[in-house]
């Protein structure tokens, strides 16, 4: 636990080096609701600074500083950290002042993990630190969340408005800086949930690698661009023709596969009972049947069903599909 001293001072608003964002961990940048409980009840929270040379640097505070500036305060409290203060201090007060306040982001999380690994020696002692102030400590976890600094900013921005999530925020910044930024802008025209975010991302690698084509040239192709430009389509419409073409353009001939699985199935009269369902893509030979009942009655209409459909020539045609 962190236990400090601080000395309290007046501080003119033009003495605070406002560019200085060393200690910076929000990621938020609004302070309307911030001016709107300062006019009405001053500031609660006086902000945590250290001087540097002539100037103070912000240690948390940023955004009520903003406000206070914004109103046109020419000076106001603040409570002072000792000037020899050494930088883990520093870093600990400003994550322990964020987290106070709220859960972090993913981002804000990166950017404390950062400032406390410029304070460490090695990752053991970063874990240790990090335990300290409540952020995650498994080394695999932190040197990934750290990773999420370097990311592109329009990847960083995706990730802060929920249009990707951590693990596919992980995966883009994985991939060459415009393919993955442009795989962002993709989901969030579209819209997409992480499941067909998933979907989708595994057909366009493979269709990259099998093809030999850059991910950014096949999300050119004229097809993608007219459904994305077409303005009669929303979301949802744009999202079935797009995944409809990347799977024809990954399994050509799923197209005629699913069309005969559909009639040899619907010739063997399985009732609305059985389901019988093929394997993921046809690429394998596992099908699966599954039966659904209620009573007795219903589960013997199941097996005479099924024994029927054990006779049908067109199943045993389905079955010996190579």
């Amino acid at each position: 636990m962190i236990r400090t001293m601080f000395k309290f001072k007046r501080i003119l608003l033009s003495d605070i080096d406002f560019n200085d964002h060393s200690f910076l961990i929000t990621t938020r940048s609004d302070i309307d609701d911030l001016m709107t409980s300062i006019r009405a009840l001053g500031l609660l929270n006086f902000p945590l600074l250290i001087q540097k040379n002539s100037k103070y640097t912000v240690v948390c505070g940023f955004r009520r500083l903003a406000a206070c500036q914004a109103l046109g305060w020419p000076d106001m409290e603040a409570r002072l950290l000792s000037s020899e203060s050494p930088p883990l201090k520093c870093a600990q007060h400003a994550i322990l002042d964020n987290i106070s306040q709220r859960s972090l982001n993913y981002l804000e999380k990166s950017r404390s993990l950062c400032l406390l690994a410029a304070c460490c020696g090695s990752l053991q002692e970063l874990s240790q630190r990090a335990s300290e102030t409540g952020l995650p400590e498994h080394p695999d976890v932190i040197k990934k969340i750290m990773g999420l600094i370097f990311l592109p900013a329009a990847l960083q921005t995706a990730l802060l408005s929920d249009t990707i999530s951590f693990p596919m925020a992980l995966e883009l910044g994985a991939m060459t800086a415009g393919e993955g930024v442009r795989l962002a802008e993709l989901f969030k025209v579209l819209k997409l949930g992480f499941s067909m975010q998933s979907e989708l991302i595994r057909h366009i690698k493979e269709i990259s690698v099998r093809e030999d084509l850059p991910i950014g040239q096949l999300l050119q192709e004229r097809f993608i661009q007219n459904v994305l430009n077409d303005d009669d389509m929303d979301s949802i419409q744009k999202t079935r023709q797009i995944r409809s073409w990347l799977k024809q353009r990954r399994f050509p001939n799923l197209s005629g596969a699913e069309k005969e699985f559909e009639s040899l199935a619907k010739s063997l009269k399985p009732g609305k009972h059985i389901k019988l369902t093929p394997p993921p893509d046809f690429e394998g030979l596992a099908y699966t049947l599954s039966f659904y009942f209620k009573n007795m009655k219903e589960l013997l209409d199941c097996k005479d069903r099924f024994d029927k459909m054990i006779c049908n020539p067109n199943l045993h045609r389905l079955l010996s599909r190579k």
